[in-house]
């Protein structure tokens, strides 16, 4: 429910709108549409219809073709109630990762043979078994000394799994190696709290967990770097936080869920 934001021809804003709203990304406007039968009332008993009426309106196949594309992404106050989704394949057993891993190479294999434009553009470069203690190291390394230490150790692991990411000693020496946002999430996720530092939770000591990673690799102005991540990102309008995780999962990396 958004208070005095409806501005009239001389610039004077007064007013209620009392629905889902679009708003753009820019200053000086609003609301550009006020979505039908989604009132706060009507919202807080089914949020996820709200949502895709909004959506059913929104991208309406009514729209002129010449319309210009356009993204919606939720608001914060829609996220409260449906966060976004990521997605991590976590097990005790090398073996079992291993094995999914293999399979998700074969699913990107397949779909390159059938058309290598079908990759989605956020597709990852490789797939990676790591045990979560490295990641752990690379996240709280405070030293460069530490940092590198650990890096070497990630990417000793790399080359074990046919992962190439250098091709001389100089490269492997200047690479740059980073987490992205879902692993990091993830990571404080399984970890507790104390004062300022975290630590890892009673669990996550019992044993050692081995994670399904995904990466990118990108050399500019003859540098190396590479990030790590977990499938995940924004959910779209009426989507669950599960089927957000699934579809970025397959954008991802090829993998498809058993939702079953």
């Amino acid at each position: 429910r958004e208070e005095n934001v409806v501005q009239d021809d001389d610039g004077e804003i007064s007013g209620t709108l009392d629905g889902l709203i679009v708003h753009p990304d820019t200053k000086g406007i609003p609301c550009i549409y006020l979505c039908s039968n989604t009132q706060q009332s009507t919202f807080m008993e089914d949020p996820r219809s709200a949502e895709l009426q909004l959506k059913k309106e929104v991208f309406s196949s009514k729209l002129p073709q010449e319309s210009p594309s356009f993204k919606i992404s939720c608001a914060a106050c829609l996220l409260e109630l449906e966060p976004n989704g990521f997605a991590c394949v976590v097990s005790s057993s090398p073996e079992l990762v291993d094995m999914v891993r293999d399979w998700g190479r074969k699913c990107v294999d397949r779909k390159r043979q059938q058309n290598a434009a079908s990759l989605h553009a956020d597709h990852g470069d490789f797939l990676l078994r790591l045990p979560r203690t490295a990641l752990v190291k690379l996240k709280q390394s405070k030293t460069r000394a530490a940092w590198k230490d650990t890096r070497d150790e990630i990417l000793a692991f790399m080359a074990e799994q046919d992962v190439p990411v250098y091709e001389n000693e100089q490269v492997s020496t200047d690479l740059e190696l980073k987490l992205g946002h879902h692993i990091e999430s993830l990571l404080q996720l399984t970890s507790t709290k104390k004062g300022n530092e975290s630590k890892d939770s009673e669990d996550a000591l019992k044993e050692e967990l081995h994670w399904l990673v995904y990466g990118y690799q990108d050399t500019k102005d003859g540098k190396t770097s590479v990030e790590l991540d977990i499938p995940g990102g924004k959910r779209h309008l009426g989507e669950t936080s599960l089927e957000a995780a699934i579809r970025e999962t397959e954008e991802e990396t090829s993998m498809v869920w058993d939702e079953r």
